[in-house]
This record gives C-alpha cells, structure tokens and sequence, in this order.
C-alpha cells in the first residue's frame, strides 16, 4: 500500500497578482495553474530549498542624517531585518513607499545603498553610487591666453625689478650725499678733543691745525695728511686722531718730556729718552738728572748707552741719580745725589744690576760703602 502523497506547500505563482506583489518586484502571472505534478517534482518541492550564500557586503557609512539612525538597508528597501520584504495591507496597495526624505550625497564623497533584485529573495544586492568629483579650473586653455599670460608675468617681473633698483638707488644717493656734502656731518671745531699735550706742547699750535678742516665732512677728512700736519708741531712724539661722529675729532698726543740735562753753550739742553732736545734753558730742572756727555757725533753711541741706562733702572733709584757719566758706552757711571758713585758698566743686564744694586744697600756689611761695582751682577765688587 502506497503512502498519501505529502500536502504541497503553496508557490507564490499560486498566489493572485496584486498590487503588494507588483511593488515588490514579483512577475505578472496568469491565474492559470499548470499541469499537475509528477511525484518526484512533489519529492523534491517537498524537500526544503537549499540555501544561496549571501554576496559580501561593503562596509556602510554612517547615516547623516539628525534624525534616527538606520540602515541603508532599511532605508532603501524597507526590507525587514531577516531580510524578508514584508507583504503590503491592502490600504497601502497602490500608494508609494514613505520614507524619510533622501539626503544628497556631498561632491566627491561615495554613497552605499542597497536595492532589491525583482524575481529574486534573500539578501539585497548593495549598489555604490559615486558622485562625480568637482572639476578644478586651469589657468588657460589657449595657446594665445597662454602667451599673454606668459607676457604679463615677464611685465611684473620686470617692474617689481625696476621698482627694488629704484629705492637701493634712492638710498645709495641719500647716503652719498649725506656722508659728502651734507653739513650735518662736517668738522666743527667746538667738538674737537685734544688730549696729551704734557708740560711741552703748545695746544693751541695743535688746535690751529685741526682748525684748518672746519666745514669738511668727516667722511672726506684725510687721517693720514692731518697726522703729520700735527707731527710737525714741536715736542710731539707720536699722535692718534678718530672720527667722532657726527662732527668731532679726537687728537691724542704722545709729548716728547725730558728725561736728562745736558750743558750746551747756551746752557742746558732738556733731551728726552730719544736723546731729542726738547728745550734749552739756563739752569737745569732739579729734579733731572745731568749727563756730562758731550754732544758730538764721535760720542753719540756714548749718550745712547746713557739714555738706557737711565730708562731702565727703577724709578726709587731713577729719582736718586744726580748726574750721569760715561768715557764709552760699556763704561757708565752713575752719581747718586748723596755723593755715592755706582759702576753700571754697559746697558746690559740692567734688570740683574738693579737687583743686586739693592741687595748691596740693604745688607749691614756693605751699606756703608761709598762705591759699589755691579757692572758684573754675578761678582759685584763694594768699596
């Protein structure tokens, strides 16, 4: 005995055509049935229908939207969430889907929706919908726009080049002419400084020098003429002058003093450490010492050796000198003014000499000696 043959599940092509199905995509069908059929089409009916696997799916942005947030697959399809579309009631058979209202996709920015295939269930198949990015605007599309372009960009160029000549010029003049012709910079004698003269130099001979630039701009000042200008003036050993601007000069003076005495016909001669006479007088100065030395050309080595002998001894023992003598340059002899004769010898050693000068006077053996011989430092010799 046969079994009873399964119940047949309903198709939707059983199903009449109605509205609800011709929103969701399904195929217009006749109302006929077909044959009936065979028992393995019923067998196989029967069995449940294999599953399809569903397509990948792209990742989805975010609504934008301020309302709710949704999916784009609910948005789109109103499918449910397992993915059936649900059947329209009969009211709404025939009216268009409501919806929130679409928000249009910004420029160059890639929306994601979601559209359901007409004749086919499950998964919706998701769609991307690009949006075309703006076009950027080109500087010229011609070859004569091109030109004129390229021709306008060389006129700028050379007028900002002409106009940055211009002002270096305009700068370059103003300082020429405020260096060498303007009166804001010239010499005015009421800021002239002059220092250094000594006991020796006239300073008034120096200032009728430097007067003699009155009015010149300092720029056009000759350092080099106006310092042997002022050489010139007697008992001047050495001059140094800078420019103080905006009109002033400043003179310092190295004077030539006397260090020495030396008889002439006409009295004294005042010579300073370059053996130059810087004056004649009468008397001698107490406080210089005499160099009973003749000023002749046979006995200039002689009065040499003195002079630096004088200059190097100490200044306790330069101030005690009261005259100085010398048959030749390696024999000088100094004459203390308490009546004590030292043999220096020549200009030699004289640091040693003084050294051991001193040692001689302060020890008790030898302080009474009215001679002392140090022209030998290393043996020196007391009487």
């Amino acid at each position: 005995m046969k079994p009873p043959p399964a119940p047949r599940r309903p198709s939707s092509r059983d199903e009449p055509e109605t509205p609800a199905r011709r929103a969701n995509g399904a195929p217009r069908t006749e109302g006929t049935r077909k044959p009936p059929r065979t028992e393995p089409a019923r067998a196989a009916e029967a069995s449940p229908p294999a599953k399809r696997p569903a397509p990948p799916r792209r990742p989805q942005p975010a609504p934008k939207t301020g309302g709710t947030p949704r999916t784009a697959r609910t948005q789109q399809t109103g499918a449910t969430p397992t993915g059936r579309t649900p059947k329209a009631s009969a009211s709404q058979a025939g009216a268009p889907a409501q919806g929130p209202p679409a928000v249009p996709p910004r420029a160059g920015h890639t929306r994601a929706s979601q559209a359901v295939v007409p004749g086919r269930t499950g998964a919706p198949t998701t769609a991307t919908i690009r949006t075309a990015e703006p076009k950027v605007a080109v500087i010229s599309t011609g070859m004569s726009v091109r030109h004129a372009e390229q021709k306008a960009m060389r006129r700028h160029r050379l007028i900002r080049k002409i106009a940055a000549w211009g002002a270096a010029t305009i700068v370059v003049a103003t300082v020429a002419w405020a260096l060498f012709a303007s009166q804001m910079l010239s010499f005015d004698p009421s800021h002239l400084v002059v220092k250094g003269t000594g006991t020796t130099v006239d300073m008034a001979a120096v200032v009728s020098v430097v007067a003699a630039q009155e009015g010149t701009s300092l720029a056009l000042v000759d350092i080099s003429d106006l310092r042997e200008e002022i050489l010139q003036v007697p008992n001047i050993r050495d001059v140094s002058i800078q420019r103080q601007w905006p009109s002033g000069l400043a003179v310092d003076i190295v004077a030539r003093e006397p260090v020495a005495a030396i008889p002439v016909e006409a009295g004294m001669a005042l010579m300073d450490q370059d053996a130059v006479v810087v004056a004649t007088v009468a008397e001698a100065p107490v406080e210089l010492p005499v160099i009973n030395i003749p000023l002749t050309g046979d006995d200039e080595r002689t009065l040499d050796a003195a002079l630096a002998v004088l200059k190097s001894l100490p200044e306790d023992l330069s101030a005690e000198v009261g005259s100085i003598s010398a048959q030749t340059q390696d024999a000088v002899t100094l004459t203390l003014r308490n009546g004590v004769v030292i043999e220096w010898g020549s200009s030699q050693d004289s640091a040693l000499k003084a050294q051991v000068l001193r040692t001689l006077r302060t020890a008790e053996v030898s302080r009474a000696a009215a001679v002392f011989d140090v022209s030998a430092p290393t043996f020196p010799i007391t009487r």
